[in-house]
């Protein structure tokens, strides 16, 4: 079960926000689920639209104190927990910027091995709608979207169309059309 989290701001108070995310980890694991959280890398601007804040997170202190409360949440989980971390990052619907999402999803695994959470198995999650740039790097700014070993736990895949793959398909046998 998936609860999506934004980390910027968004209807509702920070503090219910947190409160229902420890919940809802709180309810999942009672019932014998591995929750899955996702922490969105965005906010909603003065027009009410999605507003990237990988830079922010990267450059500055605003957002930490919200990473620490989730890490927090996370932490006090008698079991594991799936963190994707800003997924299907490189979607077109998503405000997230090429080299600064890296340095963010490090900067958010970062805060939450300080804050001590061992049990969280952390996802980055690639969007296969989207350019096939994923493991792109620059010489000069390091890579584009790709964070690192060190910091990924999974790979995720979001899969909404057969059209996301090439190539030769088999037919016949018991997954064949």
């Amino acid at each position: 079960v998936l609860l999506f989290l934004p980390i910027g701001d968004w209807p509702g108070s920070w503090e219910s926000r947190v409160s229902g995310t420890r919940t809802f980890l709180a309810d999942l694991t009672a019932m014998g689920c591995i929750p899955h959280l996702d922490l969105s890398l965005y906010g909603l601007d003065a027009q009410n639209e999605q507003a990237g804040i990988g830079a922010d997170i990267v450059h500055g202190e605003r957002y930490d104190g919200r990473i620490r409360d989730v890490a927090r949440a996370v932490r006090s989980v008698e079991g594991p927990v799936f963190v994707r971390i800003g997924a299907e990052f490189n979607g077109r619907w998503n405000p997230y910027e090429p080299f600064e999402f890296p340095a963010a999803y490090r900067k958010i695994v970062d805060i939450f091995k300080a804050e001590g959470v061992a049990n969280a198995a952390y996802i980055w999650c690639y969007e296969p709608d989207a350019p096939g740039d994923f493991a792109d790097v620059d010489p000069e700014r390091g890579p584009l979207w790709y964070p690192g070993d060190d910091v990924v736990d999974w790979f995720g895949l979001d899969v909404f169309h057969t059209h996301n793959f090439a190539g030769p398909r088999e037919s016949g046998g018991a997954l064949g059309p």
